[in-house]
């Protein structure tokens, strides 16, 4: 039912191109929808976890229609060296990634899909639905797809309403495949959402909590002065 001729013909595309797709589409929407379902029967509450995940992810999610061109553009700017390399690319775009492209090596090529089918996500799916289907699917840690085995790999158990904290800490995990401690990043994020009215200095507190533990656990790899210094940017 989702197979439009936009589909179609951006799976010859691949084809021609040299980038495997994954075969059944609808099975793979369909996995996604069921992880949504669960996390849905579970009672867990993903306001938060959405409004963290367009804030750290994507803040003109609901601005544009799967592409944003002006990050396009800094892309753009950044591979030619003009400005800082960032990240281009929207939650949209992050999820066809994870549910539809099998290598990810071919980063150009890659790409490329995820711009042309893009269009094609937001025209089947409601946002709403996307941001169900991003927490619910895409992966958080190595061998961590959802919120739901991302809440049971650092807590050993399932938030039903996340706190602000657990909702940055969750978002912030998306995709660090490598489970380190992006200190730089986890400061300049969090002072962004307090400015943004998203956090306070209690939340502060709280999520630092969160990482010391998932360090001490380690289920976060970082060195000591690395903690040191969040706590100290944090908590001081």
């Amino acid at each position: 039912m989702h197979e439009t001729s936009r589909l179609l013909f951006y799976r010859i595309v691949a084809k021609i191109i040299r980038l495997p797709l994954v075969e059944n589409f609808e099975y793979i929407i369909y996995r996604a929808k069921l992880s949504f379902y669960e996390t849905d029967r579970l009672g867990i509450n993903t306001t938060k976890l959405k409004e963290f995940l367009v804030f750290i992810e994507d803040k003109r999610f609901y601005a544009h229609g799967g592409i944003d061109y002006r990050a396009v553009l800094r892309g753009i700017l950044g591979v030619v060296r003009i400005k800082n390399r960032s990240g281009g690319s929207t939650i949209v775009q992050q999820l066809i990634r994870t549910l539809f492209i099998l290598d990810l090596q071919k980063t150009y090529r890659r790409k490329f899909l995820e711009l042309s089918l893009a269009p094609w996500i937001t025209s089947i799916f409601s946002k709403n639905t996307i941001l169900d289907m991003y927490i619910s699917a895409v992966r958080f840690e190595k061998r961590c797809f959802g919120v739901v085995e991302a809440m049971e790999h650092f807590w050993s158990r399932v938030e039903k309403n996340p706190t602000n904290a657990q909702a940055f800490f969750l978002i912030e995990r998306v995709s660090n495949v490598r489970s380190r401690l992006l200190v730089q990043k986890i400061i300049e994020t969090a002072r962004s959402a307090q400015r943004d009215g998203l956090m306070d200095k209690n939340d502060f507190k709280e999520l630092f909590l969160l990482y010391d533990q998932a360090v001490k656990s380690n289920k976060i790899i970082a060195l000591n002065e690395q903690v040191e210094y969040l706590r100290s940017s944090l908590v001081s």
